[in-house]
């Protein structure tokens, strides 16, 4: 895998995005967008675009997963390592997702400490071995890991940002 240019603080390109990060040994990808469900979208599209070139997957398959937490990197983090599961048990392969959150004070990019965040996902895609399509991963992940995870909203750039650790 060829090394990926460090982010600048602020990264440019729109409302949402992501970047990758320099990491020793593992993966570390940075991503923003102007809120929660966006910022996991956004980590969803980063994980993959890791394993596999995304906009080449076929969009002929959904899978709907619904997850709760104790908070939004707890979410995050789940919504990866769901991402994860879901190729190594089916082949599945992700080419588009949207995402539905909920829960006390998101609205206000204030979450509850004491109260449970939730997510629906919406993974479009396709599976390893079930169409015309010829599919090749390009690297392995065990898993999203919370080493210095952070998920958060910024309000002098107004928007969220998730700073997570993909271990190689």
């Amino acid at each position: 895998m060829s090394p990926r240019p460090p982010a600048p603080d602020a990264p440019a390109g729109g409302p949402e995005g992501h970047v990758f990060l320099e990491h020793t040994a593992d993966i570390r990808l940075l991503a923003w967008a102007q809120s929660l469900p966006e910022v996991i979208a956004q980590a969803l599209l980063a994980t993959a675009s890791v394993l596999f070139p995304a906009p080449e997957v076929a969009r002929v398959e959904t899978r709907i997963v619904t997850l709760e937490a104790p908070d939004p990197v707890s979410l995050v983090v789940q919504s990866l390592n769901e991402l994860l599961f879901l190729l190594d048990t089916e082949g599945f392969l992700l080419g588009q997702v949207s995402v539905e959150v909920s829960g006390p004070g998101l609205e206000q990019q204030k979450p509850a400490r004491s109260a449970p965040v939730r997510a629906t996902l919406r993974l479009t895609g396709d599976r390893l071995g079930s169409s015309q399509r010829e599919y090749r991963v390009m690297a392995g992940l065990k898993a999203a890991t919370y080493n210095c995870a952070r998920v958060s909203y910024v309000p002098e750039r107004r928007r969220w940002e998730a700073t997570l650790t993909l271990d190689v």
